[in-house]
């Protein structure tokens, strides 16, 4: 099966050219199958030549795959046109309401700089927080390979005195992983980068596994061991010239870097260039879709949201990184100012002057018993009622929403016999603010928005006394 790209991207001619077949926007339409919905968040400067490069590795697999090309911010890229940026990428903020089945991450040329000194690095960590509920399995290659682990792991890169270029000969360190299926035990990839992370500070991280490396580079492979974060420390994707390009742009700047290694014959940078590196690569990218994303991926995308929640448990000082990510943010957010919750969700429940049948919708429209007023039910049978509540609180300036659970346990819930809803409520209700957080937090990450679970009171006693005078003397 092909790729599925935008009509008219330049990109289609090209791979064209190369026998690899790809299939417009207007034919996939008229195919009745689930494809993969795959992003892939282009951080490098020449986006077109970048895309061609990872369409080339998606595309040799029997499964249909969506695309998205996905642009992290509106700034204009120094080697593309913004017409082309218009036409036919998508910014973060307008799907950060979707889900993925598989997102790419693509280097970025700043090894140089601290990450907070990069002008997205804010909204870079608003994107690697939303990918642990929209995304089932995410590849980050090279700087933000490196960039991820920090963010979640707190291990940071060292820079190497010297840029580390050329095609180096790697060994497989887990053979039955299923990434590495069909790789010989050496093989051979591309490296561009100044940063490196030692295999020791992989390794000291459960949950992760260096599952690939070389004694040159390092670390070249590395996996979480539920499939849901790959880190790539290289550039498989490379075509033949690029190692080329670059080491002559260097020259060109007077930087004297040294000779990609491994590259050119007899060491003659005046040869074609020795291509060792693409079948692998190839390999690896299908291996990724087949077994970390189609095998594991569930039908329903929609569901991602929880399974982000539950699933994702690494550790980071400790503690599950999910956690620690919101409850840093919460901490530090309230040292700088005063964090407004929002207000009742009962009275904004009213204005919608909801009758017995728009409670019940069509799930519960032969319920057997009246359902009016059971407002958590409203969040199955009018979420987006509920979640442009959500929104409207945010809009106004909250900082935090309350889920829409006040009466979501199977005491109170027994009142309309729909106790067994209990669980499902809780679920979905956290799911709707937790995507109206995720928006709002998406359009201004310097100002995350945060999400507080809801229980109240039952509607039952646990005791009373007889005597009203006598509060303390209960049965």
């Amino acid at each position: 099966m092909p790729i599925r790209i935008p009509t008219e991207l330049p990109a289609q001619s090209i791979l064209n050219s190369e026998n690899i077949f790809v299939m417009d926007t207007d034919r996939a339409a008229m195919q009745d199958i689930r494809p993969l919905e795959v992003g892939i968040l282009n951080l490098m400067p020449n986006k077109m030549e970048t895309e061609v490069q990872f369409l080339r590795l998606l595309s040799n697999t029997p499964l249909q795959i969506n695309v998205d090309l996905i642009r992290i911010d509106n700034q204009a890229p120094k080697n593309t046109p913004e017409s082309h940026m218009k036409a036919f990428y998508h910014n973060f903020d307008d799907v950060a309401d979707k889900q993925y089945d598989g997102l790419i991450v693509t280097g970025a040329p700043l090894a140089l700089l601290d990450y907070d000194k990069v002008k997205y690095w804010e909204k870079m960590k608003v994107v690697l927080e939303w990918a642990q509920r929209h995304v089932q399995s995410t590849l980050f290659s090279c700087w933000a390979a490196h960039a991820a682990l920090y963010h979640f792991h707190g291990k940071n890169r060292r820079l190497r005195d010297e840029k580390l270029s050329g095609i180096f000969a790697h060994q497989v360190q887990d053979e039955h992983n299923e990434l590495m299926r069909g790789f010989d035990p050496v093989f051979y990839a591309p490296h561009s980068r100044y940063g490196e992370i030692s295999i020791a500070d992989y390794e000291s991280v459960p949950g992760l596994s260096v599952i690939a490396s070389s004694d040159k580079t390092g670390a070249y492979i590395v996996a979480s061991d539920d499939k849901r974060l790959v880190f790539v420390t290289g550039h498989p994707e490379y075509d033949p010239d690029s190692l080329d390009q670059e080491y002559k742009r260097d020259l060109k700047a007077g930087l004297a870097p040294n000779m990609p290694e491994n590259y050119y014959p007899d060491n003659d940078p005046s040869q074609d260039p020795l291509v060792t590196w693409r079948a692998h690569g190839s390999l690896l990218f299908t291996n990724w879709l087949n077994y970390y994303v189609y095998q594991n991926t569930p039908y329903d995308l929609a569901s991602l949201s929880n399974k982000g929640l539950e699933q994702f448990n690494f550790s980071f000082k400790g503690k599950n990184v999910s956690r620690v990510s919101s409850e840093q943010a919460l901490i530090d957010a309230a040292k700088s100012r005063i964090l407004v919750l929002d207000g009742a969700m009962g009275t904004m429940i009213q204005a919608h002057d909801f009758q017995e049948n728009d409670y019940r919708g069509e799930r519960f429209a032969d319920w057997h018993s009246d359902v009016k007023g059971n407002n958590d039910l409203l969040t199955l049978t009018q979420p987006e009622a509920i979640y442009n509540i959500h929104c409207a609180y945010f809009a106004a300036g909250a900082d935090i929403i309350e889920t829409n659970t006040f009466n979501a346990t199977t005491i109170s819930m027994a009142d309309y016999n729909m106790q067994s809803l209990a669980k499902e409520i809780n679920i979905e209700s956290a799911k709707l603010a937790r995507k109206a957080a995720d928006k709002f937090t998406a359009q201004t990450p310097e100002k995350p928005r945060f999400v507080a679970g809801v229980l109240g009171p039952t509607s039952r006693t646990a005791s009373i006394s007889p005597n009203v005078n006598d509060p303390g003397n209960a049965m």
